[in-house]
């Protein structure tokens, strides 16, 4: 499944310093607009199939929040989730709502100099509901592994 929006957002970011090696950094944000969603799977094409409508429009309020915990120049710990609620108002369909969270957690660890090996693990939710139509749900969740060329000496921490 896929999701989209545009939309503006508030919040804030912060850092907190514990000692002079250990930093947490956080991000909260709040906002709507209009987004959509919707199913990748291509349906097959029955009558009854072409009767199951499987996306959705309209108004999108939203949350994201992060946070990091930075070790020194050694190794970040990162958690982002993301939520989006996609509505029936400003839609064809104003029955219809898309629930939709997207989490992950990851570790970057920096091996030499600039070069660093990380983990993370990534799940996505989505439940849509069209009126009479019964309930879409869909679950994933994957791993990655990644090699990545670090900008910053402190991983973006500005505490140190």
């Amino acid at each position: 499944f896929r999701v989209s929006s545009t939309a503006l957002s508030l919040g804030t970011t912060r850092e907190y310093r514990f000692n002079p090696d250990l930093s947490l950094q956080w991000t909260v944000l709040g906002g709507a607009g209009f987004g959509a969603a919707g199913s990748t799977t291509i349906l097959p094409s029955t009558p009854t199939a072409a009767a199951i409508r499987d996306y959705h429009f309209g108004l999108t309020p939203q949350t994201m929040i992060n946070g990091r915990l930075i070790a020194a120049d050694r190794v970040m710990l990162d958690m982002t989730s993301r939520y989006y609620y996609v509505s029936g108002a400003g839609s064809d369909d104003s029955r219809g709502i898309e629930r939709i969270f997207r989490g992950d957690v990851g570790a970057t660890f920096r091996i030499y100099k600039a070069n660093a090996l990380g983990l993370k693990y990534t799940y996505s939710s989505r439940v849509a509901t069209y009126g009479t139509q019964p309930a879409i749900s869909s679950h994933e969740g994957s791993y990655s592994l990644y090699y990545t060329v670090l900008g910053s000496r402190h991983f973006g921490s500005v505490a140190f």
